[in-house]
């Protein structure tokens, strides 16, 4: 997996979770962006400054909203989300 994410032209972290698999991947080569669908607009100082050392070292940053965004040096996008309410998977479910 290492090897794969090390030579793709472009690679997507999602949430904070996993934002430190950009450290582990020393010999990259493409472009890597973190991308966040949560609110971060007003985040716990220390958890904050623990995410960001590793947020921003991506080469840019998407967020859902513009509210949610932080002050980063590198790009950032907002994409809101693309999920589709009608689908089948995002009805109700019966209760049986």
């Amino acid at each position: 997996m290492k090897d794969i994410l090390e030579n793709a032209d472009i690679v997507v972290i999602h949430d904070p979770q996993p934002a430190p698999m950009f450290g582990l991947c020393p010999n990259k080569r493409g472009r890597w962006i973190w991308r966040a669908h949560i609110d971060i607009s007003r985040p716990a100082r220390s958890i904050w400054r623990t995410l960001r050392s590793y947020v921003e070292k991506y080469d840019a940053s998407i967020f859902s909203m513009s509210q949610f965004a932080q002050l980063l040096l590198h790009p950032q996008f907002i994409i809101p989300p693309s999920i589709d309410p009608l689908s089948e998977k995002n009805m109700d479910l019966e209760t049986e």
